[in-house]
């Protein structure tokens, strides 16, 4: 099947994230059509393996998508095809995340066991389960399930790159109690919205946080009590839209927002030109929080260290995004924290972790996954840029991503491996405005096999 069929057709799969029943079904239909060997264990991972006359060679990718809509857009990811169109050279999605993160390595690992020119290599495939919710498949592998001495992961976004390296990440969540309170007043809704989002490892790229624009504004509003604050999707997604519900007795309320629009307008100028404030009078709530602990929330958003913290000469060193608030019960906010060594992670957790502290927040720290950095000069990264240069004619760039991969824990879990990460050209991922690049994913999937190839030797 040509790679492009094979890509539409995994978009037609519901896979978001929590949901993979179905992703999963048309994988064992695939292994069982095929007689190729399968194994899915209880965190819902799929092992593929289909013997040859080589050595094995790895290849690795996950089920899940974000499911990430524009906001006026009606979608059910849990049930719905991707509405995916070719618009000239690229794929895209109608108002959603298109999952070609990581349809793209599903699709390659597909047709590397289908395919006439591998067939004589012994090849094993591994599916893992949630990865964008946490890497919770990859962590849950057995120990040295994987019987190659090369693994290739194929969850990156720049066929110009080989990547040899990722940070590391952990989640600090922040619990505020929602202590009922008097609501009396009136009563406002402010809604953000029209912002570029983007995926969080985009730190220091300019992308407004629309939890942090909501904090801004609220801290110039005198005596301001929240009924409920809910802002963004996933961790480690930049929150496009915030909406809150609140009173203030400040009679200054619209010049100061007209005043803070102007503000951000310019400050994000070059960067997220469609942002929208919406300030509406509503019926008071049944609830509300006193005024003490909505100061004390508004005032931990504000200081939560936040976006691009340290680079150097591998590019982003460190960094957070504040990715969710939520009010049910409580007042939850998780801030995901990513760094390119285990102490920065713990530095940085740590000082988040104390902003909501000592504002009176319930905290924990969960880390998410290890940074993973392959040895300089392994046998893997010299074949890999070997058959590069020789197949497009030029140096391809060693990259240690700010993004996370599954490759660090993988690696844990099977030490004698050796890894890289690859992938075809795409953008807007994690958002509506996601794309890939068709010809680009040609390219990858010849460069895969070819590298195949040359690995099972």
């Amino acid at each position: 099947m040509d790679i492009l069929e094979r890509f539409m057709d995994i978009t037609k799969v519901p896979r978001p994230s929590g949901h993979l029943g179905q992703i999963q079904n048309y994988l064992l239909d695939f292994a069982e059509s095929r007689g190729i060997e399968h194994d899915i264990d209880d965190h819902g991972n799929i092992h593929m393996i289909r013997p040859g006359d080589t050595g094995f060679v790895a290849l690795q990718g996950h089920q899940d998508m974000v499911a990430s809509k524009s906001p006026h857009k009606t979608f059910d990811f849990t049930r719905q095809s991707i509405d995916a169109r070719i618009d000239g050279g690229r794929v895209t999605a109608e108002g959603t995340t298109l999952g070609a993160d990581n349809g793209v390595g599903i699709a390659i690992m597909l047709n590397a066991l289908d395919s006439e020119e591998l067939k004589d290599i012994s090849l094993e495939c591994l599916f893992t389960s949630d990865e964008e919710i946490g890497l919770i498949g990859a962590k849950g592998l057995e120990d040295n399930i994987l019987s190659s001495e090369y693994l290739i992961n194929l969850d990156m976004e720049d066929e110009r790159k080989i990547t040899v390296g990722c940070a590391g990440a952990s989640n600090i969540i922040a619990r505020f109690p929602y202590e009922n309170s008097t609501t009396n007043g009136q009563w406002w809704r402010l809604k953000v919205s029209g912002l570029l989002s983007g995926h969080s490892s985009m730190a220091g790229l300019g992308r407004a946080n629309a939890i942090k624009l909501t904090s801004e504004y609220l801290k110039r509003l005198d005596n301001v009590r929240l009924s409920s604050i809910d802002g963004g999707t996933f961790n480690n997604v930049i929150p496009m839209e915030c909406e809150t519900t609140f009173s203030t007795t400040d009679t200054f309320q619209y010049s100061k927002l007209k005043l803070y629009e102007e503000e951000t307008s310019a400050r994000y100028r070059d960067t997220e030109p469609g942002i929208s404030f919406t300030l509406e009078p509503i019926d008071e709530p049944g609830s509300a929080l006193s005024t003490v602990m909505t100061n004390r929330i508004i005032t931990s958003l504000n200081e939560c260290p936040y976006d691009l913290f340290e680079s150097g000469n591998i590019g982003t060193m460190a960094s957070s995004n504040l990715g969710i608030i939520r009010t049910d019960g409580c007042v939850e906010i998780t801030s995901m924290m990513r760094g390119a060594t285990d102490d920065l992670i713990d530095r940085y957790s740590k000082k988040i972790a104390e902003t909501f502290v000592r504002n009176g927040a319930n905290v924990t720290v969960d880390k998410l996954f290890p940074p993973w950095h392959e040895p300089e000069g392994s046998e893997l990264q010299k074949i890999s840029v070997d058959v590069y240069k020789e197949m497009f004619d030029r140096e391809p760039i060693l990259e240690i991503t700010h993004g996370g991969l599954e490759c660090g824990i993988i690696r844990n879990k099977c030490p004698d491996i050796q890894a890289i990460a690859i992938g075809p050209n795409m953008g807007g991922v994690h958002t509506p405005d996601e794309y890939l690049e068709i010809e680009s994913l040609r390219r990858t999937e010849r460069y895969v096999f070819e590298l195949v190839k040359r690995l099972s030797g």
